[in-house]
């Protein structure tokens, strides 16, 4: 019998981190995981000491330093999965690759790189950033590394504000396309479930999990989510629909002037031209008949709201 892993978790205050995080501790208590370790730049940040509390001496934390590799070699050793929800700050590209050598150093056997989001490999669309994190991936493997690429449409929680379209202040969603493209999105309490499944998964049985996989919480359209939360609120949502050309020319004014890092703008050209739908997907491998969990659907987050998400605020 396989024996549980030890798995550290690189950047666990960040937005994904901080949704992944309690899922592990959890595990690491109840013994899924052997001892959770959170690497991170900064040990006195809350989170970081919360989540070392509640680990009740099965999790454990670590400063590191990428500009000082030999940091990451005592908080690595005996790790089997390295879980990266890495942030975009500073040069990214950099401690990716110190990340990637310190791993095949330590005898690291399954690496989650920092994905979490879309699903590149479903677009000819190009933009640096999804090259660099292809190339990332092939680095990687190439040094011996079991990669497993997790994607996961949009988070739930974020996705249903103005920054996406959704304006409940004035009961106005502007949808891409023609609005019955599946979109998939993933609750921020699912990612951390998914992540330990494929973090598992991969240690026990890595030939069956594939190097880039899709999950979601739910995968239905623009149009049937705005018909859930119209249901809840009471009142039917009003739609204006952008054309896959409107919202191209839309992105190729805005695409220069960005940070490397951000794909927001892209998002909605993506929807329209179905990249988000994770139909297919590994929710079944991950979570057969959902003997796990059951995962968190729209209607779910809809009546948390009120079927009004973000009315007059906005968690961007």
């Amino acid at each position: 019998m396989v024996s549980a892993p030890t798995v550290a978790l690189i950047g666990p205050t960040g937005l994904v981190g901080s949704a992944i995080t309690p899922t592990f501790v959890q595990a690491a208590l109840s013994g899924e995981i052997a001892e959770l370790r959170l690497l991170t730049t900064d040990l006195n940040k809350p989170k970081v000491q919360e989540s070392v509390k509640n680990g009740d001496g099965k999790v454990k934390a670590f400063t590191i330093d990428y500009d000082q590799p030999i940091t990451l070699e005592d908080p690595l050793r005996g790790v089997d999965v390295i879980v990266s929800a890495m942030g975009a700050q500073g040069d990214m590209d950099k401690r990716k690759s110190v990340l990637v050598e310190a791993a095949v150093k330590s005898g690291v056997k399954v690496y989650l790189p920092s994905e979490w989001g879309t699903d590149h490999t479903r677009t000819n669309r190009y933009l640096p950033l999804f090259e660099k994190k292809h190339h990332h991936v092939l680095d990687a493997q190439s040094k011996g590394l079991k990669v497993v690429a997790v994607y996961i449409g949009l988070i739930m929680e974020i996705a249903f504000c103005k920054w996406f379209g959704v304006d409940s202040a004035t009961n106005t969603w502007i949808v891409p396309g023609t609005g019955d493209q599946l979109v998939a999105i993933t609750s921020k309490e699912d990612v951390g479930k998914y992540a330990l499944r494929v973090a598992l998964l991969s240690f026990t049985q890595p030939d069956i999990v594939p190097t880039h996989v899709g999950v979601y919480s739910d995968n239905r359209s623009w149009n049937t989510y705005a018909d859930i939360m119209g249901q809840v609120a009471g009142k039917p949502v009003r739609r204006e629909y952008l054309t896959l050309d409107e919202v191209v020319k839309r992105w190729d004014i805005a695409k220069d002037t960005l940070p490397i890092h951000m794909v927001g703008p892209l998002i909605p050209v993506l929807s329209a031209e179905n990249v988000f739908d994770h139909s297919g997907g590994a929710n079944e491998l991950l979570n057969p008949g959902q003997r796990f969990w059951k995962p968190k659907t729209v209607d779910d987050y809809a009546r948390e709201v009120g079927g009004q998400p973000w009315l007059n605020s906005s968690p961007l």
